[in-house]
C-alpha cells in the first residue's frame, strides 16, 4: 500500500506544479508589455476584470525616479527603494482609478470595484517594476513575472517578482497584504511559495512594518 500512497501524492503533486505553471501564464498574459510611464492599464475589481487607462505626469514621474537618485550600495537597498517608489505608484494610480481606499487582504467592502485582488495587485506591480526597469532605475535587480502558489490545495495566492543579479535570488514582491499606497512586502519566493504570511518572524522582511494592522483573511 505504501507505494501506492507515494504514488499517489505524486501525482498530487505532479498536478499542484502544472496548475500554479499554467496559472502563472495565464496571469503574465495580463501584464501589458507596451506600457509606458504614459499610458498604461491598471487593474482592479477582481481579476482584472477592470482595466482603467492610466498615466504619470512629468512632476509625479520625477518623484518616482528621485528614490532612485542616490546610487544604491547594495541589493538590500534597492530592494527598499523598489518598495517605496510602488507605494507611490499605487498612490498616484489610485487617484486616477478609485483604488485610493484599497484595503490590504481581500476583505469584503460594497465597492468591489475599487478593491485590488492578488491578481490585481499582481499584475499592477510587475507593469510598475517593468517601467523602473525599462527606465534603467534598477542596478541590483531583473524583473520576472508573477508566480502563482498554492501550498495546501485550498489557498492560493499570487505576486510579483524581481531577481537579484549577483546571485539570481528569487524575491516576492507582494502589495496584497498592505492598503493602498502602502510599501510592498518583499520576502524570499521560497519562503512565499511555502506558505509565508505577514508576521512569520522566522523570514527576513525587506520592508518597514505597515502602518496599520495586517489583515486575516482568506487569500486570494
Amino acid at each position: 500500500m505504501l507505494p501506492c500512497r507515494l504514488a499517489a501524492f505524486a501525482m498530487i503533486l505532479l498536478f499542484a506544479g502544472c496548475s500554479a505553471a499554467r496559472e502563472e501564464s495565464r496571469i503574465a498574459a495580463m501584464v501589458p508589455l507596451d506600457a509606458t510611464v504614459a499610458s498604461f492599464d491598471a487593474c482592479h475589481g477582481t481579476s482584472c476584470t477592470v482595466r482603467t487607462p492610466v498615466s504619470l505626469s512629468d512632476d509625479q514621474w520625477e518623484r518616482i525616479t528621485e528614490i532612485f537618485a542616490r546610487s544604491a550600495k547594495s541589493a538590500a537597498v534597492e530592494r527598499q527603494d523598489i518598495a517605496h517608489a510602488i507605494a507611490l505608484f499605487e498612490r498616484f494610480v489610485g487617484e486616477q482609478t478609485g483604488t485610493m481606499h484599497d484595503v490590504g487582504g481581500n476583505l469584503a467592502v460594497a465597492d468591489q470595484a475599487g478593491q485590488l485582488d492578488c491578481i490585481d495587485e499582481s499584475v499592477n506591480t510587475t507593469t510598475y517594476l517593468r517601467l523602473m526597469r525599462d527606465a534603467d532605475l534598477l542596478q541590483w535587480h531583473d524583473v520576472a513575472f508573477p508566480a502563482h502558489r498554492n501550498p495546501n490545495l485550498i489557498d492560493f495566492h499570487n505576486t510579483a517578482v524581481i531577481i537579484e543579479r549577483e546571485n539570481r535570488m528569487h524575491w516576492a514582491v507582494d502589495s496584497w497584504f498592505r492598503p493602498n499606497a502602502h510599501d510592498p512586502y518583499i520576502v524570499p519566493l521560497t519562503a512565499w511559495y511555502a506558505g509565508w504570511r505577514p508576521g512569520d518572524g522566522a523570514v527576513a522582511v525587506s520592508t518597514a512594518p505597515a502602518e496599520t494592522a495586517e489583515p486575516d483573511d482568506t487569500e486570494n
